[in-house]
């Protein structure tokens, strides 16, 4: 494990609800669910460090994840640690002989580091899995079927807010809803409009204030994200198709069409079962990390995949930066684009 959380979970500790824990800790418990042996965890923080260990006893305990690695060589990594340093993290633990990792989201800060990332893995015949769990939860599965019965028809347009959020950290996960209900369309270009101050700093990076970001997928679907203070209200997605609109919505589903309005409970919200397992929809991803390390399928949390995913918010920074469309895949993005949005820099076409 490298990064494990707060002390007391990200979302704070309630004994009564064993699984409201820092994100490290849910992959630890996968790991025991599965049958692995969480040997060893590194954190900087050693309030961190002393509370996974009091949880996991037998857990050897690492101030640097990189004496972890040369220490223990494990089989299985997962990095929950931020974005900024998940390259660097990657690539030692394939040094180290990692088989298999198991990353948190936002993949990358730019698409040149999520390429080699991809490519370091593939070298080393290692599998990587993203945690885009959200593509396990009732709601998205039951959604994505009807999408593909045609119940609404071809579909044409989705549209979501993420208020008070961002395009790359919570908007990560939206991107990739939108492929996956729409069955993993590839995005074709980006056009997107980011108002960043440079005073929010949140998970290792600058967040914009404000954005909006408009997808064109190569099946000709359109998506449509707003962010920040550009959102309003809840985080529903819109679906809309040639026969009528499909919304995945906190409450449920709702289907709007020729028969009228329908309304169609499932087992999750956007974020979670309702039955509050957490646990779940990790064993999901962890699960097919351990299948496809078996020789088992690509799974759709895969690297590659989810890198198809991330490449929609670097591509709308990168268009707010460009102050123009950009076309996928995004060509040599060295730079996180915030941070020279942040300074008030542009990279304007010439002609």
């Amino acid at each position: 494990m490298i990064g494990v959380g707060g002390a007391a979970g990200n979302w704070g500790a309630d004994p009564e609800s064993p699984y409201l824990m820092g994100i490290g800790w849910l992959h630890a418990r996968a790991y025991e669910a599965m049958g692995c042996r969480v040997v060893a965890a590194a954190s900087r923080t050693p309030a961190n460090r002393a509370a996974f260990g009091d949880e996991f006893p037998d857990c050897a305990l690492y101030a640097d994840y990189r004496e972890l690695l040369e220490r223990e060589r494990p089989e299985l990594v997962s990095i929950c640690a931020y974005a900024d340093t998940r390259e660097g993290m990657v690539l030692e633990a394939l040094r180290a002989g990692a088989r298999g990792i198991w990353a948190e989201k936002p993949l990358c800060l730019t698409a040149t580091s999520g390429e080699a990332m991809l490519a370091a893995c593939e070298r080393a015949g290692a599998r990587i899995v993203v945690n885009h769990y959200r593509r396990y939860l009732h709601a998205f599965e039951r959604a994505r079927t009807l999408i593909e019965e045609g119940a609404i028809g071809a579909p044409v347009t989705l549209a979501a807010g993420l208020e008070g959020w961002d395009l790359m950290e919570m908007g990560s996960h939206w991107f990739d809803l939108f492929r996956h209900l729409l069955g993993d369309p590839r995005g074709d270009w980006v056009l997107a409009q980011v108002e960043c101050r440079g005073k929010r700093v949140r998970y290792g990076h600058l967040m914009e204030d404000a954005s909006v970001a408009q997808v064109r997928f190569d099946d000709g679907t359109t998506g449509w994200l707003a962010a920040g203070a550009a959102a309003s209200g809840d985080p529903t997605i819109r679906v809309i198709g040639t026969l009528g609109m499909l919304e995945v919505r906190p409450e449920g589903l709702r289907m709007v069409g020729e028969a009228g309005v329908r309304e169609l409970e499932t087992d999750s919200d956007l974020d979670d079962p309702r039955d509050g397992n957490d646990l779940a929809t990790q064993l999901s991803v962890l699960g097919a990390l351990l299948d496809w390390m078996d020789d088992g399928p690509e799974p759709a949390v895969s690297g590659r995949n989810a890198f198809r995913s991330a490449e929609l918010y670097l591509a709308a920074y990168e268009s707010a930066l460009r102050r123009e469309r950009v076309g996928l895949p995004i060509e040599g993005q060295e730079n996180f684009p915030l941070d020279a949005l942040a300074a008030g820099s542009s990279s304007l076409p010439t002609s």
